[in-house]
């Protein structure tokens, strides 16, 4: 039995999930994330490799849970995965980040910087898995 897991677009969206955190931690919300969490920039470059390796292994299974459920669900297309990401980013990681923060007594808008994060890389990882068809 042939495999119907696309590896290359699995890699493509463990890449693409490295890129846009990069971008969403060190670039767009950088200062407000850091003083948020009442954190120095000196103090995040000092946590080492673990958690980039952490998240790498994370995004994969991410990836690796999406390719599944969109061949479960039989999607085939950007469209359809995308919706699916948006789905299950929203009504399980976002609404988690936002229950737990709110218990915790930590800022909203903490928990939208956190929880959008993992939302949007899910939507693009659904639109890039649903989209890129394996040559046969």
């Amino acid at each position: 039995m042939k495999s119907q897991m696309n590896y290359l677009a699995i890699l493509a969206c463990v890449v693409m999930h490295a890129l846009l955190g990069g971008l969403w931690y060190s670039g767009i919300f950088a200062s407000t994330w850091m003083s948020l969490n009442n954190i120095s920039p000196t103090a995040t470059m000092s946590a080492g490799a673990l958690p980039y390796l952490y998240s790498i292994f994370m995004s994969l299974m991410m990836a690796l849970l999406m390719t599944w459920l969109l061949g479960r669900l039989k999607m085939t297309t950007a469209m359809e995965g995308a919706r699916l990401g948006l789905i299950l980013g929203f009504c399980t990681i976002l609404v988690a980040f936002a229950t737990n923060y709110r218990f915790s007594g930590r800022p909203e808008t903490l928990a939208l910087i956190d929880g959008m994060y993992p939302v949007i890389s899910l939507v693009i990882m659904g639109a890039i898995l649903g989209g890129w068809r394996k040559k046969a």
